[in-house]
């Protein structure tokens, strides 16, 4: 469900902190790619690992994303730098979208599923995952695929893991032990983190065969949808 497209090498096997930054720190001011990988790095490593989790934390999930965590921040403590790759996501996001200002809520939630299918901000892609998985919020994408089936209820999980699974696509990053791994082996629903799992392991161990279908059909209309409005934007004069 992840693929490989990955042509800017945004994030490599075996990166830790310390590479991220050297690849992609200058970036982050024209590239918003850069930027949300920048954003996570940094806030991963804002929080210092406490010396003795090795005594205190028992749970294998909380064990092996510590272990990785110390390796991949390697005692760099990135607060401050977090803090600015957070207001300058807040910043690329109020351009992006100027005219929502004077949207409430439900206007808001809706426009952010619309700019997932009309670009390929990885931020907005995001979001719209996150709102995916809100009670009371409902994205009609994909109804159809699960029409019929035993699976109509997990339809916003389908639709979150779909949009988690073209970001790991377009940045790289979801191999095992890769910083997109463990950010999402952690996020909720919180799946566990353990050594040598990539994220199609992950999603493997939580989906049947036939919802992986279901997903990869969402996926697909996020990106015909996509090239349709990308195909109108340079047919227009």
């Amino acid at each position: 469900m992840s693929g490989n497209i990955n042509p800017d090498g945004y994030l490599l096997p075996g990166d830790d902190f310390s590479a991220i930054e050297r690849r992609l720190a200058d970036r982050v001011t024209y590239d918003e790619r850069a930027l949300f990988v920048m954003y996570h790095a940094a806030g991963l490593c804002s929080s210092p690992v406490k010396p003795d989790w090795r005594k205190t934390v028992k749970r294998e999930s909380g064990r092996t994303f510590l272990a990785w965590k110390e390796s991949f921040c390697h005692g760099r403590t990135t607060a401050d730098e977090s803090h600015a790759y957070i207001e300058m996501t807040f910043d690329s996001f109020q351009k992006r979208h100027e005219d929502w200002n004077d949207k409430g809520d439900e206007d808001g939630n809706r426009l952010i599923f619309e700019a997932v299918l009309d670009s390929d901000s990885p931020e907005d892609s995001a979001l719209a995952a996150d709102l995916a998985s809100m009670p009371g919020l409902e994205w009609a994408l994909g109804q159809e695929d699960v029409e019929g089936t035993a699976h109509v209820a997990k339809l916003p999980r389908y639709q979150q893991v779909a949009l988690q699974g073209i970001q790991c696509s377009e940045l790289g990053g979801c191999g095992p032990n890769d910083l997109m791994t463990l950010w999402l082996c952690v996020r909720p629903p919180a799946l566990g983190c353990r050594a040598g799992l990539s994220v199609d392991d992950m999603w493997a161990d939580e989906f049947s065969a036939d919802e992986i279908v279901i997903i990869a059909r969402i996926q697909q209309r996020i990106l015909d949808e996509r090239a349709r409005h990308d195909e109108a934007r340079a047919g227009s004069p």
